[in-house]
């Protein structure tokens, strides 16, 4: 049989919010502490939410170590200029992949996209000529320099 003490508990328990934004505005804990948290094993995320009792249980026990681990990452920036650094590497390896797959074309560049897309249209220049009666091919004709092709 519950309490009313343990009831109590367990609701305030069971308060959380859906994101770690949210839990920043409400409980003052940087979203940089609660990623941490999170990669330590902290049992206040579950699924997309953050439970706050378990966060701030969290918080009170560990934030002198990860105030120091702050500290000592990258000659002592922050986590929001770390993270902005792993970002400008990820956007360039995201460059270096994609040169890489136009080197060995897997990934074909615009510039051979348009040559090709203008031997196809030379080709089928050369078929409508053949087909169409010339009255038909001026009106093919007409209909792609309005969407700026010409033939």
């Amino acid at each position: 049989m519950k309490t009313k003490n343990t009831v109590a508990n367990e609701e305030k328990e069971q308060s959380f919010c859906e994101s770690m934004a949210q839990a920043a505005a409400i409980t003052g804990i940087p979203k940089e502490f609660q990623r941490w948290a999170k990669s330590k094993g902290c049992t206040a995320f579950k699924a997309s939410r953050v439970f706050i009792e378990p966060l701030r249980k969290f918080w009170s026990e560990n934030q002198e170590e990860f105030e120091s681990v702050m500290e000592e990452s990258n000659d002592g920036s922050s986590a929001a200029v770390n993270r902005e650094r792993v970002l400008m590497l990820r956007k360039q390896q995201r460059k270096l992949d994609r040169d890489y797959e136009i080197q060995t074309e897997t990934l074909i560049s615009k510039e051979s996209v348009k040559d090709r897309v203008a031997k196809m249209m030379g080709a089928i220049t050369g078929i409508l000529k053949k087909t169409l009666s010339r009255q038909d091919y001026n009106a093919v004709a007409r209909q792609f320099q309005e969407c700026n092709f010409d033939l």
